[in-house]
Parts: C-alpha cells; sequence; structure tokens
C-alpha cells in the first residue's frame, strides 16, 4: 500500500468489499485525488486525477553566460538562430583548420619535387614555361602533378 492510493475510512465504515456505485464505475475502480493537496510527494504513484490545461507556454531555453552568475533566456526561434550562427562558426573554423592542413602538407610533399616542377611553379608565366619543356620534361611534370595531389590528399585525410 502506498500513500497516494489510498485513503482514510470514517471511524464508523464497514470494513471490507465497498458496494460498486456510479462514481467506482466510471472511474474502472480507481481512486480519484481530488486536488493536488491530496498527493504526497514520494508517496507512491497516483491512480487517477482530473486535469484541465488552461494555458500552454511556448517552449523556451535557458542559455548560461561564460561566467556562471549571467544567464538569458530565449524563445525558440532565438535558439534555432543562435544554432545557426553556430554551425556558421563552426564549419568556417573547420575549414580554415581544413585548409591551413592542406597548406602544411603541400609544403611537405613538394620539398620532394622534381627540379622541373619546381622551376615552372616560380617563373611567372607557368604555360609559356611548360610549353618550352621537352617531352620527358612534360612527362616529368605531369606525373608529378598526379602524384602530387594524390599524396596531399593522403596526408590531409590522416591529419
Amino acid at each position: 500500500l502506498t500513500v497516494n492510493s489510498t485513503r482514510r475510512a470514517k471511524w464508523d465504515a464497514t470494513l471490507g468489499f465497498v458496494k460498486p456505485t456510479q462514481t467506482i464505475q466510471s472511474q474502472d475502480g480507481l481512486l480519484l485525488v481530488k486536488s493536488l493537496a491530496d498527493v504526497v510527494p514520494g508517496g507512491g504513484s497516483v491512480p487517477l486525477m482530473n486535469l484541465i490545461i488552461f494555458r500552454r507556454f511556448p517552449l523556451l531555453y535557458l542559455e548560461r553566460g561564460s561566467d556562471s552568475n549571467s544567464s538569458t533566456i530565449l524563445t525558440e526561434a532565438q535558439e534555432e538562430k543562435r544554432r545557426q550562427q553556430f554551425e556558421q562558426r563552426r564549419s568556417r573554423e573547420i575549414e580554415k583548420i581544413s585548409d591551413a592542413a592542406e597548406k602544411d602538407c603541400a609544403k611537405l610533399v613538394d620539398e620532394q619535387a622534381p627540379d622541373q616542377w619546381t622551376t615552372m611553379m616560380s617563373s611567372t608565366a607557368m604555360c609559356d614555361y611548360y610549353e618550352g619543356l621537352s617531352k620527358e620534361d612534360k612527362l616529368i611534370v605531369d606525373r608529378w602533378e598526379e602524384r602530387r595531389n594524390s599524396m596531399v590528399t593522403d596526408m590531409t585525410r590522416r591529419v
């Protein structure tokens, strides 16, 4: 027996089974709790309670500041806007870090580059320089370009 699912009987009530009345039948035999004041915290489950909802409030969010003393209450729209701003900042930072890692990897790979490719990259007119190369040098540059791209991609994935 729990507190919330029992009630005191009158002093002169007969103990034992109760005759079913209209009220008991409509509640499927459950004991109706008449007010919230009758509910005891930690007193077990509440068998039956009629509630009427008068007002439904919008969903609110509590945002705590960087110091533990300040906090802000946000509506759902404000929270969504802040979440989008956060996601945009996050994606920009990820992109910056990714670009920096790719540049670092490219520097490491470029240290192994053949002289033809290094000279071509440092020249002001790369297309003209490439056209002036021999067939063998063009083949070296083309192969290096493919190898370089795969090496940078592999190194960037590992980072």
